[in-house]
């Protein structure tokens, strides 16, 4: 008999007799991310172990079921099912009791260890993990779990022998009564069942019970073969689970074998709500989410009835946990959830997709306007507020919306890729706004999505270059600085304009890569200029908000610096203004570890941020650059002037140099010279240029007494 905790043990069992010890172990590893699944691969066949990977919860539940691995590495936030949801899924499996499962996470709070130890797992890390580190960790865990089988498999048939006996073997005749019972000595009283001998079943059971055991009888008796079913006994305090199987006894009898299987039901019924539901908020997750949606779908293609699936995404959410923490960002989530399932009706649906986003499924909209109607009555449930300790919050949102078209092509997949779309387009847009999907749109996504592979292959190919523009000391006319700026080489179109990939870059965390690209280059230049006799250059690199999401970056670019032999007094980091004010504590600890190691900060594009005074004079910064949108007009425009006046008079009385971007005339010039403007760059001077042109430059200057040369 395979029911219950027999078919497990029996499962067990012959899962590891299958692993012969000159085989190396086999490790699934679970991440949507496929970066960290590359870098687990590589860390892991090198310490000795084969690796199969699943890209989402679902598919690492299926995974697992086929190949039986001796570990699972498994992501706690994916989409489809997250990890705590598969770690509770492959637990219930007949053969998951017991292989090890290693919880990966970025998260490091007391809760989401306590959920994955809560659904199973064996151990718990926080990401990243350095590669050989992971092998060893790895192994450590699988020799444990090695162990225990060993134990395990000491009394592993007499265990499963046992597990397998059925708890009650009655024989019942055709008519419905008892002829006789035999069960297990060790868990019941014989006394109790020896009672219910001679008496018809419905006497001893609820008569539906007894109508539906009465049926599987007469079909023994009729067709033979085995014949199983489950039935729910209701008691005082529970409902007893009872899993029968029939088989015919001669003519006018049958032989019933009942097992108790409550304990399992109740495991299940534990499971299923870890699986399908967000812990946070009690809504249905994402792998419920498309359950129903699939059941949508179905519904739709019979009747022709149209719905909506709409994802919908905080504004600035995470800037607000940094501001108050993680837990009233919790409840903000908890009471968000509550309203917004009070405003649905009952056909339609809210679930919990993923830590900052909401998934919608609304049903019968007869149109585009009423569903974005009904989408931003939605949203604005936050303009209104919502009550976290006392005090109300404000909080805007975005949609993305797909509308179910009437050709029945849509699946489940395309509707998501369909909001997440029109998700990305109104947060483009700006906030608390609602985009229905347009084939325009998917247009402009083709368009992304390759131009996100061609600026993968560059960033792999090193199809980057640096060009220099010149920094002139405005009293002596000569070069003293240059601003490292990135081009991308196109294989076929040549140079790519820095507008046409730097947005993308920092959008896709692709501009980390890029920087230390260009910070290399920039330093390797500025010390082979040296090294050839020409004078010693200030060369300033521009770092992104993405670059400054990394504590460590003090000491990152620091060991550029030093790789090429630099002194890092002539290393300039600019940073711009907004991305200096978006997280203060962070950006101020970053940029006085980079005075740490002896570099200069600049703030970049100044005068078209917010910020305070009383913030900025608290940054250790060496130089402010005017914006070029003050340069520009400032001769015509008396208010521009004034501004310029008086970020240099500010800067000055701060000790601060002052260089202003975006020179492009003689007038210019003698104006900023005339308020005292410490440094210049701009056209008039000259172009951002390649190395070699660049010291072309310098030699031409070199070999004069007078001020720049014009290129």
């Amino acid at each position: 008999m395979r029911g219950g905790r027999g078919a497990i043990a029996l499962d067990f069992l012959n899962v590891n007799r299958a692993r012969n010890p000159g085989d190396r172990p086999l490790v699934l590893v679970v991440d949507d991310d496929e970066v960290p699944r590359l870098i687990a691969r590589e860390s892991l066949e090198r310490a000795g172990f084969d690796v199969e990977e699943a890209a989402n919860g679902r598919e690492g539940v299926a995974a697992f079921e086929r190949s039986r691995p001796s570990l699972v590495l498994m992501d706690a936030v994916m989409p489809e099912m997250d990890g705590f949801a598969a770690c509770a899924a492959i637990r219930a499996l007949p053969a998951g009791g017991h292989t090890p499962i290693l919880m990966m996470t970025s998260l490091d709070d007391v809760e989401s260890i306590r959920r994955a130890f809560e659904v199973g797992a064996t151990d718990f890390a926080t990401k990243p993990v350095h590669g050989s580190i992971l092998g060893f960790r790895v192994g450590h865990l699988i020799r444990a779990g090695m162990a225990f089988d060993e134990v395990y498999l000491a009394d592993g048939s007499n265990r499963a022998l046992l597990q397998a006996i059925p708890d009650l073997v009655l024989r019942i005749s055709r008519d419905g009564v008892i002829r006789d019972a035999r069960m297990e000595q060790s868990r019941v009283r014989r006394s109790r069942y020896e009672s219910h001998l001679g008496k018809k079943l419905s006497d001893v059971v609820p008569s539906e019970v007894a109508g539906k055991v009465l049926e599987l009888v007469e079909r023994a008796l009729s067709t033979g073969g085995l014949h199983s079913a489950e039935f729910q006994l209701p008691e005082v305090r529970r409902v007893r689970h009872l899993e029968a199987r029939i088989i015919r006894n001669g003519d006018s009898e049958v032989v019933v074998f009942l097992r108790d299987i409550t304990r399992r039901r109740q495991r299940e019924g534990r499971v299923a709500p870890l699986v399908f539901n967000d812990p946070l908020t009690g809504l249905p997750n994402r792998a419920r989410f498309v359950q129903r949606l699939e059941e949508e779908l179905a519904r739709s293609r019979r009747y022709q009835e149209r719905f909506a699936v709409a994802i919908l995404r905080f504004d600035l959410f995470r800037e607000f946990v940094n501001e108050y923490g993680e837990n009233v960002g919790g409840r903000i989530l908890r009471s968000f959830a509550g309203a917004l399932s009070g405003s649905l009706r009952e056909t339609d649906m809210v679930a919990r997709i993923s830590p900052n986003e909401f998934g919608l499924l609304l049903t019968s909209l007869e149109s585009k306007y009423s569903t974005t109607m009904v989408v931003q009555r939605i949203l604005d449930l936050l303009l209104h507020g919502i009550s976290v300790d006392k005090m109300s919050v404000h909080l805007t949102a975005c949609a993305g919306v797909a509308l179910v078209g009437q050709d029945g092509k849509d699946t489940v997949s395309s509707l998501l890729k369909q909001s997440d779309v029109a998700l990305s387009r109104a947060r483009r847009m700006g906030r608390n706004q609602v985009q229905i999907f347009s084939k325009e749109m998917s247009k402009n996504v083709s368009r992304r999505i390759g131009m996100e592979s061609e600026l993968a292959e560059a960033v792999e190919k090193r199809r980057f270059v640096v060009h220099y523009q010149p920094a002139v000391d405005l009293w002596t006319r000569r070069i003293v600085g240059a601003e490292a700026l990135v081009r991308m080489v196109h294989p076929e179109t040549g140079l790519v304009p820095p507008l046409e990939f730097i947005p993308l870059a920092e959008e896709t965390g692709m501009i980390v890569a890029i920087t230390e690209q260009v910070v290399r280059e920039a330093c390797r230049q500025v010390k082979a200029w040296q090294e050839e006799g020409l004078p010693s250059l200030v060369v300033a690199v521009n770092l992104s908000g993405r670059d400054f999401q990394n504590l460590a970056l003090a000491s990152k670019v620091s060991g550029l610096v030093r790789e090429a032999g630099l002194d890092p007094s002539l290393v300039e980091i600019e940073i711009t203004e907004s991305v200096a004010m978006h997280d203060f504590q962070k950006t101020l600890h970053i940029l006085q570890g980079l005075r740490a190691e002896g570099m200069r900060v600049a703030i970049d594009d100044f005068g078209t941020g917010y910020s305070s005074l009383a913030y900025l004079k608290r940054f250790p910064i060496q130089t402010l650059k005017i914006d070029r949108a003050f340069i520009k007009d400032m001769m015509d425009d008396p208010q521009d002037r004034a501004i310029v006046n008086a970020i240099i008079v500010m800067a000055h009385a701060m000790n601060i140099e002052v260089l202003a971007e975006g020179v492009e005339r003689p007038d210019q010039l003698e104006y900023l010279l005339e308020k005292g403007c410490d440094r210049a760059q701009g056209y008039h001077f000259g172009k951002p240029i390649p190395a070699e042109e660049f010291q072309a430059m310098l030699l031409r200057q070199k070999s004069s007494s007078g001020s720049v040369p014009r290129g």
